[in-house]
């Protein structure tokens, strides 16, 4: 961890459609930069303080905010000029619940992350998208980091990018290192946890410390979030990052 920063700077956005592609928003809870824990802010309280409350529903963010048919939205909000004010550096487009094996699903799931990568770019934000397993989601559309990075691949748009969650990964596919070192020309974060109790990342089935020291090997310059349970208080947790804690990169 010494080469490559270590922080959470993005909101995670579903793109409404009607093969439930549902909308969500959600942040996590712990981050941290160059050896430096901060507080993650919360983006949802930012976008109703500046005026754009209408675009947020019961469940998150309303199908107003991608309103693509009729010009609507965003489009005309001036929103996305403020976008990066909004969500940092990234947003993560959240596929939904729908079944992979129909041919509908892909093309509708294609179409909703090349329109949003494309709208973004121009304004500075990168989109990722990220592979979740099937235990802690069942059902979820992306439940496949060979199939993310096709799509990535295929669809060659360069601020589109692969958020790699190595708790996900583990648990999906298995032999993380060598995934790591296979996709890493388009991964544009990374997220770890224990596996299997998504806890501190301070022991259980992988090596951490040996996947922090690979990321450096790898020449990873971007964030990585902390996504798990703390097991009690998150500072009471927080002993596993003592090694790391002050490394400059």
């Amino acid at each position: 961890m010494h080469g490559h920063r270590a922080q959470q700077l993005h909101t995670h956005v579903a793109h409404p459609d009607p093969i439930r592609f549902q909308a969500q928003l959600r942040m996590v809870p712990v981050q941290l930069r160059r050896g430096r824990f901060h507080r993650v802010y919360d983006p949802r309280r930012r976008l109703r303080d500046a005026g754009y409350s209408s675009f947020f529903g019961e469940s998150g963010i309303s199908p107003d905010f991608f309103n693509i048919a009729d010009g609507t939205g965003i489009r005309q909000s001036g929103f996305a000029q403020q976008s990066s004010s909004f969500f940092g550096h990234r947003l993560h487009l959240m596929a939904g619940i729908a079944n992979r094996s129909q041919p509908k699903a892909v093309e509708q799931f294609y179409k909703s992350v090349a329109w949003a990568a494309e709208f973004f770019a121009p304004h500075g934000l990168d989109v990722v998208i990220e592979p979740i397993n099937a235990r802690n989601v069942p059902g979820y559309f992306l439940n496949d980091f060979t199939f993310a990075r096709d799509l990535i691949t295929e669809l060659k748009i360069p601020n589109l990018k692969l958020q790699f969650d190595i708790f996900h990964c583990q648990i999906i596919h298995g032999d993380v290192t060598m995934r790591l070192r296979e996709m890493m020309p388009i991964i544009g974060h990374v997220q770890i946890a224990s596996i299997p109790s998504r806890n501190e990342p301070d022991g259980e089935e992988l090596n951490y410390p040996f996947l922090f020291a690979e990321l450096d090997r790898l020449g990873y310059g971007g964030f990585v979030g902390c996504e798990y349970n703390p097991r009690a208080k998150t500072t009471d947790g927080l002993t596993w990052f003592k090694p790391y804690a002050g490394v400059k990169p």
